[in-house]
């Protein structure tokens, strides 16, 4: 049986295994304080407006009423716990290497933020998977647009997530 590249969160702290509250603890850090309410998240390609709520979740078509709602801290870290677990599973599916906690966290954070379709398609992705991990870590620097143009929130969160990747456990 394969071995998980992101091992499911738990609050037990296993050697190379990502704890929810390291998890939280980074992404929250990195996304900012929780929106209760939907806001306009950028735009598409095709010009259609996106919206969040919580710590980053985009919301998606078959979510509209979270548009019209109030969250509570409870019902933003249930949505989180969701998308961090999706993601987790997603991730598992395309990373065909073993990582250490910190490429992990750095990865997840990445992919959070830029979603599945860009990362499982990313230069990034392939050359982690042939085992190249110093190319692959020089490849977060490429993910630093918003809406077509260099964002230096970005530019410092890539920096952030790369520098992780290279640290030693």
């Amino acid at each position: 049986m394969k071995k998980s590249a992101i091992a499911k969160p738990t609050k037990v702290f296993k050697p190379n295994v990502l704890s929810f509250d390291e998890i939280y603890t980074w992404l929250r850090a990195q996304e900012g304080p929780p929106s209760y309410t939907a806001v306009k998240d950028g735009k598409l390609k095709d010009g259609t407006q996106l919206y969040s709520i919580g710590l980053g979740h985009q919301i998606q078509p078959n979510e509209l009423e979270l548009m019209n709602l109030t969250l509570n801290d409870n019902q933003v870290l249930e949505i989180f716990k969701k998308d961090i677990e999706q993601i987790r599973l997603s991730m598992n599916k395309v990373i065909k290497v073993p990582l250490n906690k910190n490429q992990q966290l750095a990865l997840l954070s990445l992919r959070y933020n830029i979603g599945p379709n860009y990362f499982n398609t990313s230069t990034l992705l392939r050359l982690l998977n042939a085992g190249n991990f110093d190319a692959a870590s020089s490849r977060f620097a490429e993910w630093r647009l918003s809406e077509g143009m260099i964002n230096k929130g970005l530019v410092a969160r890539r920096e952030r997530e790369r520098q992780l990747f290279v640290k030693p456990v």
